[in-house]
């Protein structure tokens, strides 16, 4: 990896209120597998230290450092700010717990360009993933300035970083699971891999 020797963290965001769901979405089972079991095989091949974010105790067993959100009822950009605030590292991989297609060679394609960038986010088809990221850690001082102002809107505060977006062109992999609908999707969708 060109990361010139950095060590990189990844953080999984698991603390959603997964209300269209009615479960907590990163334990639900596919093929007999956590959901958030499939991003964490694919984090342990890019990072050294992986930190999950999450306001409750399901994830415990998972054998990784578990940190309820520093900052309440923020959404996804109080779970960035608070796995920032515990990782060791500059370079911060962000992911949803509910992204189970995601692949080690986007999560390395964002790592190796962010050059000098703050953040490093994915893009398909003009669709924009910002729980699909790098974020350098220099970057929370700003991010706790955002949610002191209340801009929790991600794609927003995007526009106030040195932001650079970083294309693919297979939707598939960003695919996240909201509903019980997309489980059967998913299911699909993971036997074709």
């Amino acid at each position: 990896m060109n990361t010139g020797g950095l060590k990189i963290t990844g953080i999984i965001l698991a603390g959603g209120k997964s209300s269209r769901m009615g479960t907590d979405k990163g334990v639900v089972e596919i093929n007999k597998k956590k959901i958030i079991q499939y991003v964490i095989d694919v984090l342990k091949e890019v990072s050294d230290e992986i930190l999950i974010i999450a306001n409750n105790d399901n994830y415990n067993e998972l054998g990784f450092k578990v940190y309820p959100d520093k900052v309440k009822e923020c959404g996804p950009l109080g779970g960035i700010y608070t796995g920032l605030f515990h990782s060791s590292n500059e370079l911060n991989v962000i992911i949803s717990c509910d992204t189970p297609l995601i692949t080690k060679e986007v999560l390395l394609s964002l790592i190796e360009n962010i050059d000098d960038n703050e953040i490093i986010v994915s893009r398909e088809n003009g669709n924009v993933h910002p729980l699909c990221a790098v974020y350098k850690k220099q970057s929370i001082l700003k991010l706790k300035k955002q949610l002191e102002n209340g801009h929790l809107k991600l794609k927003e505060v995007l526009t106030k970083f040195k932001t650079k977006y970083q294309d693919f062109d297979n939707e598939a992999i960003f695919f996240n699971l909201n509903t019980q609908e997309d489980v059967g999707k998913l299911i699909f969708k993971i036997s074709k891999k």
